[in-house]
C-alpha cells in the first residue's frame, strides 16, 4: 500500500503542464458515513485533471442508529447490532472537464479554458484499508415457554478493499473559493456477502454459524457517492 501511495504522489507532482491549476477540498458530507479527509486536484492536460483524496475512517458516526437498524433488518436480528469500522483510504481519480464556449464572444472563446471548473465526468478507484471491523449481534430462538438468546460476533482485521467507480458533477470557482457537487457510485470488494459468526450459549458453549450480511454486505460493496465539497482554488 505504501508503494501505491508513493506512486500516485509521484505522478501527481511530477507531471509538467503549461498552466497548473489546483484545488484543495474538504468533504463535509462524507462525515455522515464516518469518513474524514481532504482532496487535492491538479490540472494535468487541457480538459483533464487528477484528484487524490486521503481518508480517515471511523464509523458509524452521524445517523449511526439508522445504519445499525439497516443491518438489523437486513440480517433479521432480534435487536440492534453493534457495528464498528476503523481504517484509512486513498482515492485517486481522473476527471474530464467539458469546456463551455462563451457565445457572446465573436471568436467563441472558452470561458473556462485552462481552469478546473465547469461540468465534468470522472472515474475513481477507492483503495481502503480497514484496520478493524467488528459486528456484534444477538440471535434469539423462541420456544414454547422461553426465549434463548445467543450473543455472537465476527470481525475483520487488516482488510483491504479495492474498487472502481464513475461520477459526474460540476465545479465552481469564485476567486479562491471552490465548490463542487458530485454524484456517482463505486463497486468494491467490501466485506463480502457472508461471514462466520462465533456464538456463545450456556451449557453448549461456543458454536459457529455462517450468516448473510444482507444490508451491510450490499452497502460495503455498492458505494453510492453524493458529495458537496468546499475548499480553495489557485
Amino acid at each position: 500500500m505504501i508503494k501505491i501511495l508513493f506512486s500516485f504522489l509521484f505522478l501527481f507532482f511530477q507531471i509538467q503542464v503549461s498552466a497548473q491549476k489546483y484545488a484543495i477540498m474538504t468533504k463535509p458530507l462524507n462525515a455522515i458515513e464516518g469518513i474524514f479527509g481532504l482532496s487535492v486536484e491538479r490540472q494535468i492536460y487541457k480538459n483533464f485533471s487528477l484528484v487524490v483524496s486521503g481518508e480517515y475512517i471511523n464509523a458509524p458516526r452521524f445517523f449511526a442508529e439508522t445504519f445499525q437498524n439497516g443491518i438489523k433488518d437486513g440480517m433479521g436480528l432480534a435487536s440492534m447490532p453493534s457495528f464498528k469500522l476503523e481504517g484509512w483510504g486513498i482515492v485517486p481519480e481522473i476527471r474530464y472537464y467539458f469546456k463551455e464556449i462563451d457565445e457572446r464572444e465573436v471568436d467563441k472563446v472558452y470561458r473556462n479554458d485552462k481552469k478546473i471548473m465547469g461540468w465534468f465526468i470522472g472515474a475513481y478507484m477507492p483503495i481502503r484499508h480497514y484496520n478493524k471491523v467488528s459486528l456484534d449481534v444477538l440471535s434469539a430462538e423462541f420456544f414454547a415457554n422461553a426465549t434463548q438468546k445467543d450473543y455472537g460476533s465476527t470481525s475483520w482485521k487488516n482488510k483491504l478493499s479495492l474498487g472502481a467507480g464513475l461520477e459526474g458533477g460540476k465545479h465552481w470557482v469564485w476567486g479562491n473559493f471552490s465548490l463542487e457537487i458530485i454524484a456517482g457510485f463505486a463497486i468494491t470488494t467490501g466485506l463480502g456477502r457472508t461471514a462466520e459468526f462465533t456464538f456463545e450459549r450456556p451449557v453448549i458453549g461456543e458454536y459457529k454459524v455462517t450468516k448473510e450480511l444482507g444490508y451491510l454486505g450490499n452497502f460495503m460493496q455498492f458505494n453510492p457517492r453524493l458529495a458537496l465539497n468546499l475548499g480553495v482554488a489557485f
